[in-house]
C-alpha cells in the first residue's frame, strides 16, 4: 500500500507489540498503528518468503514507491545479494530494484569528502526532488549528516551544523521548501573575550542576505511576527543589540554559509540564567524568518 500525502512512514528498531521490525507502519487517523507493507511483503518481492528482514531506512518516492534500505545483508535474492548499504525500491508489480548498491554509496561518500573509510550501513533513505539522501554508518566526521547520491555527490551541511554533539543520525525526512527553517551553529576553541569563532549557517533561502543579530543578554520571547523560529530572544536593551550595525552575510545556493567572528575583547557580554556571553540569531531577509537562538559562555 502506498502512504498518503501527509502520512508519516515509519520502521521499528525490533519486534515490538505484534508488529515486526520489517514492517512499515503509520499513525491512522483515529491514533491506530497500521501496517503499510508487512515485511512478509518485503520478503516476497526480494524471493524469500521465510527470510526474517529489518527495515532501516525508508522513504516514499513523488510516484507512492517505497525506497528502502535494510538492517542486514541478505543472499540470493531477485535482484543478487543484497548489503545493507544498497538502497532498493519496491515497485508497483511486486518487484524490486536496486537504486544503489553499498559500492555506489562508498564511491559518493569518496567523491564528496574525499574519505576513504567504509560507510558500513545506510541507516535512513530520504528522497526530494528527484535526489536520493541517505545517513550512513560511518566514518563518525559525517554519521551525523546526510549524503546526496548521484552524479554530484555532496553532504547536506557540516556536521556540526546539525548540533547533534557527535552523535550518529539514523533516520532522516526532507521537508518541502515551506518547511524548511534557517538554523546557526558555532564552533569556538576558547570561550574568553576576544576569542576567535567561526559561525555556520544551513536552511537559508538560497542567495539571500542573512543578518546576524548579536546581544550579550537573552530575554524574554518577544513576538514579532517573523517566520521560522519566530520569537527574538534578544534584549532590545542590550548595549551591543542597541549598535545594530550587524554583520550581513550571503548565503550560497545550497541556503549555507560560514563566517568568522571575534568575540568583543575584553568584555564577557552579558548575564544570562547566571552564565555570561553572547547570544546570536540570524534573520533571513527574504523570508523574514529567525533562527533559533545560540548562545556561547564565557
Amino acid at each position: 500500500m502506498p502512504a498518503q500525502r501527509g502520512v508519516l512512514a515509519f520502521s521499528l528498531l525490533s519486534n515490538e507489540g505484534g508488529y515486526l521490525d520489517g514492517d512499515v507502519l503509520a499513525f491512522g487517523s483515529t491514533g491506530s498503528l497500521d501496517v503499510l507493507i508487512p515485511e512478509a511483503t518485503l520478503a516476497a518481492a526480494l524471493g524469500l518468503s521465510e527470510a526474517s528482514l529489518d527495515v532501516d531506512g525508508l522513504d516514499y518516492d513523488e510516484a507512492g514507491r517505497l525506497c528502502f534500505s535494510l538492517q542486514g545483508s541478505l543472499v540470493g535474492t531477485t535482484v543478487g545479494d543484497v548489503d545493507n548499504g544498497d538502497v532498493l525500491r519496491l515497485e508497483p508489480d511486486g518487484s524490486v530494484t536496486r537504486l544503489f548498491t553499498e559500492a555506489d554509496v562508498q564511491a559518493a561518500l569518496t567523491a564528496a569528502t574525499g574519505l576513504t573509510d567504509a560507510v558500513g550501513d545506510v541507516h535512513a533513505v530520504a528522497l526530494s526532488g528527484g535526489e536520493t539522501w541517505v545517513a550512513v554508518q560511518a566514518p563518525s566526521a559525517v554519521d551525523g549528516t546526510l549524503l546526496r547520491l548521484g552524479d554530484q555527490p555532496v553532504l547536506a551541511m557540516d556536521e556540526l551544523v546539525a548540533g547533534l554533539g557527535g552523535s550518529e543520525l539514523d533516520a532522516a525526512v526532507v521537508l518541502p521548501a515551506s518547511y524548511r527553517r534557517g538554523s546557526l551553529a558555532v564552533d569556538v576553541d576558547q570561550t574568553v573575550p576576544g576569542a576567535m569563532l567561526t559561525g555556520f549557517g544551513a536552511g537559508f533561502e538560497p542567495l539571500a542576505p542573512v543578518a546576524i543579530l548579536v546581544a550579550g543578554t537573552q530575554a524574554a520571547s518577544l513576538d514579532l511576527g517573523l517566520g521560522g523560529f519566530g520569537d527574538l530572544l534578544l534584549d532590545l536593551g542590550d548595549p551591543w543589540f542597541a549598535m545594530g550595525g550587524f554583520p550581513v552575510l550571503q548565503a550560497d545556493a545550497s541556503g549555507r554559509f560560514q563566517v568568522g567572528f571575534q568575540l568583543p575583547p575584553g568584555n564577557f557580554g552579558g548575564l544570562w540564567q547566571g552564565t555570561w556571553g553572547w547570544t546570536f540569531q540570524a534573520l533571513d531577509l527574504v523570508r523574514v524568518e529567525l533562527s533559533a537562538p545560540i548562545r556561547v559562555q564565557l
